[in-house]
Formats: structure tokens, sequence, C-alpha cells
């Protein structure tokens, strides 16, 4: 009797909790989707046969489950079952924190698939049969592209506040998990997992003897102009813009990342100094054992201490605690009343009544806006091979191919025009500002230059 998997499902749902623990062992022990048998059996005797409901028993047994698929094979040498990739996404989609962030792997797979397909689509006739395969099938790709880079966003977001609680709670005292483990931890993600995502979608990324995502989709999209075909090369032009407005967001992941991680180097190169001085202390007291010596005292003269390369790293500890005021408490109120008289002397600045308004803390816009201000910046704003101030450039630019553009869309503009360039090649001038305004918010900003480096 072949089972429904409407009501498979259901069971699986009512269970989820066991069925989660399946999913912990299968990303535990990276085993491809498997799992012990034996586990799924003792589940079934202890939980599915004392379940009121009798019809479990037929629709969650290993028969039924073979039969729709959630079990795929059953390996007679290892007695590992293999859960069905459909299951364990719906698993892991209902619950984020069992979910795998992404490698470079499935990546790159994506990104060779684009470039074949691509270029099948320009080698085939437009109106055969053929070309309309492949082109349903081209689509259907970059939907799982999109899916897997926002479900990914949502897994390393997941995994960053995860670090991020860790070290709160190191921060007080009540973390069980070592210093350096939780910089591996930390370091691993970042390295293997958020690098790869942002690399995937950064157009300014350089690939030698093949071509990076955005260069594939952009050749594609110019072909279909080129052809006539107008409507397919806007319909591509949008939902490249829908894939690439998450670097942003990615990136802005790996900028709160790794703000822990340059703390936790940094104590952790305080950690590792402290370790390589206490090692080298202990060592000189070695001949001190047995009675060989009386009446030995560890002082500033030791000559334990002579040895200086002992103490790299420490420098900057030292000066975390040290005293940051030398003054006499005697002397403080000389020194207030000294910088009260100062104040008084100083005249006023009339206040000038300025209809602009600064930046709110927090800004957004639409998708649909996003995706266009993501379009207009990658494929119309140049990126010439030397540019002074830069700001200023983006900001032109882009009120001559969006007239209606704020001070809010040149900031998503500059973020994705940033990405296009070389930060080497990026320069600031420390002592000069700017001001750009769109009537409403106004921005004052240290002027950026930009300067390919020669051959």
């Amino acid at each position: 009797m072949v089972i429904n998997r409407e009501a498979i499902l259901a069971g699986i749902l009512k269970h989820k909790s066991h069925f989660f623990r399946f999913v912990d062992v299968i990303n535990a022990n990276e085993t491809a989707l498997q799992f012990p048998m034996t586990a799924y059996l003792k589940f079934y005797e202890q939980v599915i046969y004392q379940d009121d409901d009798y019809a479990l028993k037929d629709i969650l047994s290993v028969e039924a489950l073979l039969q729709a698929n959630v079990f795929v094979n059953i390996d007679g040498l290892t007695n590992m079952v293999t859960l069905s990739k459909d299951i364990y996404n719906i698993l892991v989609w209902l619950d984020i924190s069992r979910k795998k962030q992404l490698d470079s792997q499935p990546f790159e797979s994506h990104r060779q698939d684009v470039v074949r397909l691509a270029n099948e689509l320009t080698t085939l006739p437009i109106e055969g049969i053929n070309f309309k395969e492949t082109y349903a099938f081209f689509y259907e790709k970059l939907s799982d592209i999109q899916v897997d880079i926002s479900e990914n966003m949502r897994v390393l977001d997941y995994r960053v506040d995860e670090i991020a609680d860790m070290y709160k709670s190191r921060e007080m005292g009540s973390l069980e998990t070592g210093l350096d483990e939780l910089f591996h931890r930390a370091q691993h993600v970042y390295h293997r997992n958020i690098t790869p995502c942002l690399e995937f979608i950064n157009p300014s990324l350089e690939l030698k003897g093949t071509k990076n995502l955005s260069e594939t989709l952009k050749d594609l999209e110019h072909y279909f102009e080129e052809i006539g075909e107008v409507d397919k090369a806007r319909t591509l032009q949008f939902r490249v813009g829908a894939i690439f407005c998450y670097y942003k967001d990615i990136r802005a992941i790996a900028s709160r990342l790794n703000a822990y991680l340059v703390n936790l180097a940094q104590e952790r190169e305080f950690f590792l100094s402290m370790e390589r001085a206490f090692g080298v202390l202990v060592e000189s007291l070695v001949p001190l054992r047995h009675g060989r010596h009386q009446n030995k005292y560890l002082n500033a003269d030791s000559e334990v201490f002579k040895l200086a390369t002992t103490f790299d790293g420490l420098e900057d500890h030292k000066k975390k605690y040290e005293k940051r005021f030398n003054y006499s408490p005697s002397r403080g109120l000389d020194h207030f009343n000294n910088y009260y008289e100062m104040m008084l002397r100083r005249p006023l600045k009339q206040k000038l009544d300025n209809p602009l308004r600064a930046l709110p803390l927090e800004i957004d816009i639409e998708e649909e806006r996003c995706e266009q201000i993501l379009s207009i910046t990658l494929y119309e704003i140049a990126v010439d091979n030397m540019i002074e101030n830069v700001q200023r450039y983006v900001w032109q630019k882009l009120q001559e191919l969006l007239p209606n553009a704020g001070i809010i869309d040149f900031l998503y503009a500059l973020e994705y025009f940033l990405s296009a360039l070389d930060d080497a090649c990026v320069s600031q001038r420390r002592n000069d500002r700017d001001r750009i305004d769109d009537g409403v918010y106004y921005l004052d900003y240290i002027i950026w230059d930009y300067a390919e480096a020669s051959l």
C-alpha cells in the first residue's frame, strides 16, 4: 500500500523535534544526508509505536518512507539511511539554526552552470525549441541562485549573532568556550562562508581564464540587445538587480563579524604573549628545584625579564590599564576654572537657520528602487581610469540618469559603485571635505579619489 505523501509530511511535522535530531547528526558528521538506521528504529519504537494515532505506525514505517522516497537508500554495509534532500531542505527551512552556511563549492558550481547556459543561449537559434528549453532552465538556475544567496544571508546573520552572543558571554565571564576556539570559529565563518558568498556576487572580482557571474550576465544582456530582444534584455537586467542587491547586506554582515574578529585577534595576541612569558618564567625556575638555591626572589632585576621578546604584544595591554590622568587632586579645581574662564571669553556664533536636515540613522528604500539603482550604477556609470572626488562623480552621474534621485538613493549607488573599484586604488583626502544635498537632506564627507595603477 502506497501512503499519501501529504500524510507522511504531516507525520514528520508532528514529530519534527525528533527529525531535527537526525538533521543534527547529518550536519555534525557531514555524512551526505546519511544518519544511522538504528537511530530511526529507536525513535519508531519509543515514540511512534507508543503514539495514540495508530495510523502513524504505517505512515512513518520504514517501508512507507522508502516507497515515498523520504528515505532514498539504506546501506546494508554501514546500516546508514539516506534522507531525501527535499525533506532535509524543509526541515532546515523551518529551523534556520540547523541550516548549514554555504562554502565556495556551491557558488562555483552555480557560476559554471550560468557561464555554460549563457554560452549556449548565444549559439542557439532564438526561435528554436532548444533555445526555449535552455532559456527556461537558465532562469530556473537564476532563481536557485537567488534563493541560495537569500537563505545563506539569513544563516550567516544567525551565525554572526551566535558569535556575538558568545563574545558578550565571554566578556561577562560566563562562556565555557576558550578564546582560541571562539577566534577560530569566527575566522572559519568569515573566510570559508562569508568571503565566497561576497566574491560570488562581487562585480569587480577578476577570474583568470573565465568570467565572473556579473560579466557573464552583462554579456548576455548585451547579446539580447544586439539581436533586438529588448524585452529579454530588460527582464535579465531586473533579475540581475534582484540577485546583486544582496551584496550590500552580506557586506554589512562581513563588517560586523570582522569587528569581533579584530577584537578577538587582539585579545588572543595578549593571551599568547602572556602564555609565552609565563612559559619562559617557569623554565627559568627549573634550575632552582631540589633545594639547589635558597632565598631567591622574583624582582625587576631577574634574568628572565631581560628577554624582551617574551613580552611582544603586551604594549597595548599595558596602555589599556595605565592611568589616563596624572593631575594632582588638589589641582583639579584650578584646571576646571581655567577652562570655564576660557569658554566665557569665547564669542558665541550666531546659529543660522538651515532648512536642510542631516540623514536619519536608519535608511531604507523599496526593493524595486534598489534594483533600479543597482542596474544604473553597474551598467551605466562608467569607471574611468582616474576620478577626482568619487562621491560627487557618482552623485552627478546618478542625477543625470535618475532625475529624481536623492541622497538616500546616492548612498546605495555609492555602495555599489565602490564595490566595482579596486580598494588599493582609492585614496582619501584627509583635509578636504565636500557637501552634497538634495533639497531635503545634506551629506558632508571626506573626499575620495580613484586612480588606476599604471602597469
